[in-house]
């Protein structure tokens, strides 16, 4: 059997800038974790979107805070003052 790659939807969304501008070049990276996978035997485990994320961060990806994020906080912060849980 063929080794599978899965790959998060969002995880490819949140680093489209990097894609677009070849930073990071899908094929790429799909050969180079299935060489990641066969140096060591607990790398078979290791988890494609994991490896992404830490290849992106190598190019200097910065997880930030959604506008979403920011939103569901702020609501949580007036339910708290109101009491409500």
């Amino acid at each position: 059997m063929k080794d599978l790659v899965m790959i998060n939807i969002e995880l490819l969304m949140m680093l489209e800038n990097f894609f677009a501008d070849d930073k990071l070049k899908l094929a790429n990276l799909i050969n180079s974790y299935m060489e990641f996978k066969k140096q060591k035997e607990q790398n078979q485990i290791f988890p494609f979107n994991k490896y992404l994320f830490q290849e992106a961060r190598k190019k200097g990806y910065e997880l930030k805070k959604t506008r979403w994020f920011d939103e569901v906080y702020q609501n949580l912060i007036t339910l708290d003052k109101q009491g409500i849980k």
